[in-house]
């Protein structure tokens, strides 16, 4: 996969020097054949037979005093022990999200433990050394947006949509739209500063990379890791509490009128979760994904440039393996690594992606079961809201009764196995005549169903007896 990062690059995007020195193991990817490049066997010994990926492993049960000492032995140790994941995920370990971030990540860790960094501290110009790994870390941090990347834009832009044409148009049939002039008559609009929502949020704390920040420190880090490009996988807020921590901002927002139909509504507090403020800086987003429960969505930005790619529920993106289950999902570690490696790619497929940028004031309505990724181009601010109605009604009581009651999503883990029971009952006392039609529905279905099965069991019949042995298998020929 590395591969295609060096091609990339090899085009000429614009990438300043690595920090630490290190260069891809290809030396057709930088033209130095001259360079002196460390030997693995001279900086690491009998370790050198291990692969980069297990050197790295090794090294995360390090703590930072052990990683300072090694960072000494070697030139391949030097470039190894600073590699500014394993700083990172020291400092979060033991700080969570209360730090302030200080252009690198080891240099906000010696801060944070009340070390002044010094001279020491920084970056040693030793040579280069080679390794795909490390390299693929730094590049994906420092690359330049492709324009190829965001020149595509094939979903339908409306304004002035209907909710008659919305439904028919896009919600029936299971297609994503950008709608353009809802968002733009928000009180948001202009008015979600950083210093507003500081303000808004006051004490609370928010959530972002799985820890709980304060949001002046956590739009510091934004601020910095923005202009250092010293993190390829940056922290992304993503708060599903923010209307109880900030209520204020309920007021500045209005669900369209075409999500207004909420059936997990009906069960008030004990719906499973649904709306996030999202808060991010450039190249942070999330990574391909399916919404939970078989869920609709929208998405609105209120400040910044998000690109989405979008693939339909029966095309499984180029690069993402999930499992058989459905449980986990195995993507690039970045989303840059993604487009460095499979975005071609996904252009060559008899079913391309659907792309778009969405700017300040656009809403993308994402339909239930569609693979999407969303890369933020600039600094962003949103807000998103997951539904159910009566257009994927059906997909998720299907996914609430059939699926493993560990793979539902937003509730707590003890609730999970009587959630569709529960909203079940809701639905009939608040819906009757719209279950009356499922369950109509679901009769035809598994009458149909086993039609068929009769009609399949016509050639698979086993008549074997002592006295009438099989027959040859019933085959058709052409």
């Amino acid at each position: 996969s590395q591969m295609a990062a060096m091609d990339a690059c090899n085009e000429g995007r614009k990438v300043k020097r690595c920090w630490i020195d290190v260069l891809p193991e290809l030396e057709t990817f930088d033209g130095k054949k001259g360079t002196r490049v460390a030997n693995r066997t001279e900086g690491m010994g009998t370790a050198s037979r291990l692969s980069d990926e297990t050197w790295l492993l090794i090294l995360e049960q390090l703590g930072h005093r052990e990683l300072g000492r090694l960072a000494c032995c070697s030139k391949a140790m030097y470039a190894f022990s600073n590699h500014h994941e394993l700083w990172k995920a020291i400092l979060m370990e033991e700080f969570g999200g209360n730090f302030h971030f200080r252009g690198s990540w080891k240099d906000t860790l010696l801060e944070s433990k009340g070390h002044r960094p010094t001279e020491a501290s920084k970056p040693v110009h030793m040579g280069w050394f080679r390794s795909n790994l490390l390299y693929q870390s730094w590049i994906c941090s420092n690359v330049s947006v492709d324009e190829t990347w965001i020149e595509t834009e094939n979903v339908d832009r409306r304004k002035g949509l209907s909710l008659r044409e919305f439904r028919q148009e896009y919600e029936i049939p299971n297609k994503p739209v950008v709608i353009t002039d809802v968002v733009t008559e928000w009180p948001a609009m202009g008015k979600w500063t950083d210093e507003f929502l500081v303000q808004a949020f006051g004490e609370y704390k928010i959530h972002a990379g799985g820890f709980l920040f304060d949001l002046k420190d956590y739009l510091r880090y934004m601020e910095a890791v923005s202009e250092e490009r010293v993190d390829d996988q940056p922290l992304y807020l993503f708060d599903k509490e923010f209307a109880r921590k900030a209520p204020s901002l309920l007021e500045d927002y209005r669900v369209p009128e075409y999500f207004q139909e909420d059936f997990f509504s009906y069960l008030e507090e004990e719906r499973p979760d649904y709306r996030w403020l999202i808060v991010g800086p450039a190249r942070s987003g999330s990574s391909f994904h399916q919404d939970p429960n078989c869920t609709n969505a929208w998405n609105a930005v209120i400040r910044g440039t998000k690109k989405w790619i979008l693939f339909p529920p029966h095309i499984t993106p180029p690069g993402v393996h999930p499992s058989v289950d459905g449980a986990d999902v195995a993507t690039p570690v970045s989303l840059v690594e993604w487009f460095l490696n499979f975005y071609a790619e996904s252009k060559d497929l008899e079913c391309q992606p659907y792309e778009c940028i969405c700017k300040e004031g656009d809403l993308l309505y994402v339909p239930h079961g569609w693979w999407h990724l969303a890369f933020n181009l600039t600094d962003t601010i949103a807000i998103t809201q997951n539904y159910v109605n009566a257009s994927n009604l059906k997909h998720v009581l299907h996914f609430l009764r059939s699926k493993n009651p560990g793979l539902i999503s937003g509730v707590e883990e003890s609730r999970r196995p009587m959630l569709a029971t529960l909203f079940e009952e809701k639905l009939r006392e608040s819906e009757p005549h719209l279950m009356r039609q499922l369950d109509q529905d679901e009769a035809k279905r598994r009458e149909k169903s086993a039609a068929s099965k009769r009609l399949a069991s016509i050639f698979t019949q086993d008549n074997t007896t002592v006295d009438n042995p099989a027959p040859a298998p019933f085959r058709f020929c052409f």
